[in-house]
């Protein structure tokens, strides 16, 4: 089973792997040069939009199908919604799909980088939902950002309903309400 947590930017994703990777056997799939760039076109140093890092990889926003089975066992990874545009591959997936207002998540963005998220981001979102919907090999679970911030006990608890490995209570407790801001 592979483990993957999909959405926009500022929806929660690397909350979620944060949290995942915390509180399970699962470990964070991440590249430290990726972390690097991200890092590189933060707006303003006071502002620290993602703290405990972005999670993210090299490969995040390339065809699921071409690099899901290279990734390690037991572990959770950021695959942008462009990733599924061609499928979802073969592999059994356990994928989280986020959902925030737009609205917040160009405030948040804005206010990370400058400039706001791009039109085609959002379509590329409804459609990867659509695909995962259909999609026999994923089992798929919608997160909306208010709901991670605001009960993340209630949120986590049925993540590992549905068959993620996790400790809900811990992983709720790495939720840091104050995530929840520039929010028009």
């Amino acid at each position: 089973m592979r483990y993957i947590v999909s959405g926009l930017h500022r929806t929660g994703t690397s909350a979620l792997v944060r949290a995942i990777s915390e509180a399970s056997t699962l470990t964070a799939y991440t590249d430290a040069d990726i972390e690097a760039v991200i890092r590189s076109r933060e707006i303003d140093p006071s502002y620290n939009p993602n703290p405990a890092g972005y999670f993210s990889h090299a490969t995040m926003f390339s065809p699921i199908a071409d690099w899901i089975a290279d990734t390690p066992d037991n572990s959770v990874m950021k695959a942008a919604p462009e990733a599924f545009l061609k499928g979802t591959g073969s592999e059994p997936l356990m994928v989280i799909l986020t959902s925030r207002p737009a609205n917040q998540i160009q405030a948040s963005f804005a206010a990370a980088f400058g400039f706001d998220v791009p039109d085609h981001r959002y379509s590329a979102r409804a459609q990867a939902q659509a695909i995962l919907e259909q999609a026999s090999n994923v089992v798929l679970t919608i997160v909306n950002f208010s709901d991670l911030i605001d009960t993340p006990e209630r949120v986590f608890a049925a993540l590992a309903f549905t068959g993620w490995p996790i400790n809900a209570p811990v992983a709720a407790a790495t939720i840091d309400p104050s995530l929840y801001r520039n929010i028009l």
